[in-house]
């Protein structure tokens, strides 16, 4: 009897040691066919005592929570047949060793049922031992070993498979299979054991199986890119796919005829040339756009300046009619009044105390010729186009208006002031600053 009862210690405790890093709550059942013989309550709760003692050594003391419960079928006359588990025990540890437990009380009143094993279940983390298990329960929501195997299997008992059993099996069915008819086929232990890898408990298992998918993809991505730019730079190197040399001397025919068909072009393309109206256009466009813009003093300021130093857009092209006729517009609109003077000169004080008299809107552009660095190329371009010598020279709105002697007559009549009117300028559009 003592040999017996060691080898059920010893396969309890291997089976314990088989489940402890899987579950939490870890069930231990004694069957009565290892102890058929007997019956013995005692028996049975000294087996439970050793185990206990044997798991609390192994964990150094972590268990927190034992319960025992007792499996048990109806026998009473009059009364249905009737299987369940009945709740006998709990508490701390060390109250499980106490025999003055007050909750060994449950134990009595068990004359009209046929003991058929007990349970024990034992709490295996302190931080999660929160609940209590209430005074009577048929199904536990806990992780449950199965049954001890036949006495004959008790010396090898890693040769037997252990299936896992959940709270949603019934206890009948899976807790104490030798009640049942047959036993249903167990799966293989690999397969339990890839299904537990593919449904991991953990965040950090889940994390990484992913990432692991996640750089397999990727590998296989770069793999399927390279072979296919491999395979194409492989297929230019063929030489049977390299362009022969009538081919190269047609392609290179080819761009030596687009090129002089381009220059052709170009030097068939007539420069357009500017009236005397738009040259005087473009160079006060020219010289009002920055200040920093000077005139050349390689031009020649006898002959007509070239369109390119002065305009801003390709004067060969198709549309550089168009494009020379709104420059015109747009200078002149933006400039209504142009005076050109020279900084000294007592005639271009006066004209410019005129002007500033009328307090015009937008205020008219001056420029003083004889304090520019251009002023050698300047001047006489300016007297070509203004078929004038004498300095200053008034335009409105793209027309020379004359000597001093003619813009004088035109304040006194009244006729500047109309012809400023008509160009686009307010008079006294600006306020007079208050001395």
């Amino acid at each position: 009897m003592k040999r017996l009862n060691r080898e059920i210690q010893e396969s309890l405790f291997e089976r314990w040691q088989h489940f402890r890093g899987s579950t939490t709550w870890v069930a231990i059942c004694l069957e009565v066919e290892m102890l058929r013989e007997t019956q013995d309550l005692a028996i049975m709760m000294h087996n439970m005592d050793a185990v206990i003692a044997k798991i609390d050594s192994a964990v150094s003391g972590d268990f927190l929570e034992v319960h025992m419960v007792m499996r048990h079928e109806q026998r009473g006359e009059n009364k249905d047949e009737h299987s369940g588990y009945t709740y006998c025990h709990s508490g701390p540890l060390d109250h499980w060793k106490d025999p003055k437990c007050p909750n060994t009380g449950s134990m009595k009143g068990l004359d009209d049922y046929s003991m058929d094993g007990i349970c024990l279940v034992v709490d295996g983390k302190k931080s999660e031992a929160k609940r209590s298990c209430p005074d009577s329960v048929n199904r536990f929501n806990l992780n449950y070993l199965p049954p001890l195997p036949p006495r004959s299997l008790l010396t090898s008992p890693s040769l037997m498979f252990i299936p896992r059993v959940t709270s949603r099996t019934a206890l009948q069915e899976h807790l104490l299979p030798f009640h049942t008819s047959s036993e249903k086929p167990q799966p293989p232990l690999f397969m339990a054991q890839l299904a537990a890898a593919l449904h991991p408990r953990k965040s950090k298992q889940r994390t990484a199986i992913l990432a692991l998918i996640f750089l397999v993809l990727l590998s296989a991505y770069v793999l399927l890119v390279h072979c296919a730019s491999a395979g194409a730079s492989l297929a230019l190197r063929r030489p049977e796919t390299r362009p022969g040399p009538s081919q190269l001397a047609l392609a290179l025919d080819s761009i030596r005829n687009s090129r002089l068909a381009g220059v052709h072009s170009v030097e068939t393309a007539k420069q357009i040339q500017l009236t005397s109206a738009e040259e005087l256009a473009a160079v006060s466009s020219f010289l009002a756009s920055l200040p920093q813009n000077q005139i050349p003093s390689s031009v020649d300021p006898s002959s007509p300046i070239d369109p390119q130093l002065v305009l801003d857009f390709d004067t060969r092209g198709p549309r550089a009619s168009e494009e020379v006729r709104a420059m015109v517009d747009d200078v002149w609109s933006r400039n209504p009044v142009f005076l050109y003077s020279k900084f000294y000169s007592p005639s271009s004080r006066e004209v410019k105390a005129i002007l500033a008299g009328l307090n015009l809107k937008p205020s008219p552009t001056i420029i003083d010729v004889d304090v520019r660095d251009d002023a050698d190329v300047l001047i006489p371009v300016l007297r070509r186009l203004t078929s004038s010598d004498e300095f200053p020279f008034l335009i409105i709105a793209g027309k020379p208006v004359g000597s001093v002697q003619e813009i004088r007559r035109m304040v006194s009549n009244g006729t500047l002031r109309q012809m400023i009117t008509r160009s686009g300028a307010v008079i006294d559009g600006v306020k007079k600053k208050k001395h």
